[in-house]
């Protein structure tokens, strides 16, 4: 006799059987694609780690041949630097003024090969905290102010005021080579890696061109090839020539023959106008 009950659980296990194979299946064949998917991940990670290996290894060929260039064109510089910029400042009385970061020392000897008399040479200190705050801030603008026409009447006159006395005790500014006799030019050396030195050209640096300036000598503003933050815009407002990479041999020479009667914006940023002077001779 027919038994509909057990036709019915025949029908339920064959269906959930089927059901059961075909999960089965394609959990199988999913995992199956996922595999062959992340081998295929896997095979282009290694071709790409080939291929930048080797651009890497290609860089490294290219730098160390571009140092050697570059090393070869140093000792060059270094070496012709004297024989053209020799004698071409005999009697010219320069004043160095660093408001910035620099070695006067390395500065004032390259410079010095040109026959350029150098005297004075002044240090700002910036980190002083009378003036500055911890921040860098400056707490008292009127006296740095009042620093940098006092500066620039001592960079003219020789006169050291009471005022830069009480100043130079306080150790807001050094002499490190003092006045000998009045300079035909005054050299600002600037820029800073810190940003918030920038308000010190408003309130010392420009207050300085203008005094000396005033007085018809003429000011030219430089900085280091590295400084982070260029004071070279604001002293070209002033209306000065500028150098912008005075570290280097190639700003060296530039400051020699602008000195020698060549004025303009020179260096390797993008405020200059050219590396160098025209050299007619």
């Amino acid at each position: 006799m027919f038994d509909l009950r057990y036709h019915i659980s025949t029908l339920v296990a064959v269906f959930l059987a089927l059901a059961i194979g075909i999960l089965v299946g394609t959990t199988m064949v999913s995992d199956q694609l996922l595999v062959e998917q992340q081998k295929q991940i896997i095979d282009r990670l290694e071709d790409d780690f080939v291929a930048l290996r080797e651009q890497n290894r290609e860089s490294k060929q290219e730098m160390a041949v571009f140092q050697t260039a570059t090393d070869n064109y140093q000792q060059f510089a270094d070496k012709v630097y004297p024989l053209i910029v020799n004698g071409r400042l005999a009697g010219v009385q320069a004043a160095i003024v660093i408001t910035g970061e620099a070695d006067y020392s390395d500065l004032v000897g390259s410079l010095s090969l040109s026959g350029l008399d150098i005297n004075p040479v002044i240090s700002i200190s910036k980190d002083n905290e009378s003036v500055s705050d911890k921040e860098g801030e400056i707490k008292d603008k009127v006296t740095v102010k009042l620093l940098a026409q006092q500066l620039g009447h001592y960079l003219l006159s020789g006169d050291l005021t009471e005022p830069l006395e009480k100043w130079q005790q306080m150790g807001l500014y050094d002499i490190h080579k003092g006045f000998e006799s009045q300079p035909n030019v005054v050299i600002l050396v600037g820029g800073s890696q810190k940003e918030e030195d920038i308000v010190w050209i408003e309130n010392f640096d420009i207050p300085l061109i203008n005094e000396v300036m005033q007085n018809e000598k003429a000011v030219i503003g430089t900085e280091y090839s590295n400084a982070a933050f260029s004071y070279i815009p604001h002293y070209q407002m002033e209306g000065i020539s500028t150098v912008d990479d005075i570290d280097l041999v190639l700003g060296q020479a530039a400051l020699v023959f602008l000195l020698e009667g060549r004025p303009g914006h020179y260096g390797i940023k993008s405020s200059a106008k050219s590396i160098m002077p025209e050299i007619y001779q």
